[in-house]
């Protein structure tokens, strides 16, 4: 069955909401939008369900590293995941946006999000960040 407008732009938005829970420093919000069984993975390891993604995004948020930041995605390609559901590709860019307006860091983004009773949750999602930024932009991010 082909992926229909609506299908990717429910996806999408439940990506968009995740995202705007991390730029308004909100660890439920962000977590609220995972399956029970969702995984958020990446450099930092693998966290399973929306307790446990939020108990990491708020010590994560504590660091002070999403202060002031913006996340901006890109470039997103949709396919029907297999077994069901929106399967994405994106790009992030992250952007400093209270002391100065610059990019700090890059990264890609794959994962599946299914429709649930409550709505299109993120059933997988990694991130891949590029450290090129980290190391060379902004001393507090080194």
């Amino acid at each position: 069955m082909a992926l229909s407008a609506e299908d990717r732009l429910d996806a999408m938005d439940a990506v968009v909401r995740m995202y705007a829970g991390v730029d308004n420093e909100d660890a439920a919000q962000f977590a609220s939008l995972y399956t029970e069984d969702g995984v958020f993975s990446g450099s930092h390891g693998n966290n399973v369900g929306p307790a446990a993604i939020e108990t990491f995004l708020k010590a994560h948020i504590a660091t002070g590293l999403e202060h002031g930041v913006r996340h901006h995605l890109t470039n997103w390609v949709f396919t029907e995941a297999e077994g069901g559901g929106v399967a994405f590709t994106l790009y992030v860019l992250k952007m400093e946006v209270n002391e100065e307006m610059m990019p700090v860091a890059t990264a890609d983004g794959a994962g599946i999000c299914v429709k649930t009773p409550e709505g299109w949750r993120v059933k997988s999602y990694h991130l891949t960040i590029h450290p090129a930024y980290f190391t060379k932009i902004l001393p507090k991010y080194q």
